[in-house]
């Protein structure tokens, strides 16, 4: 989302954050994002 031509590497915050975010260990406003 922020630079995944520049990074060869998938979006890291969005790759972890995803599984991370089904739990609920961040905000509400990260689930509906992802």
């Amino acid at each position: 989302m922020d630079f995944p031509n520049q990074s060869p590497q998938p979006i890291q915050p969005a790759a972890p954050v995803t599984p991370a975010a089904a739990p609920n260990p961040q905000p509400p406003m990260f689930q509906p994002a992802a």
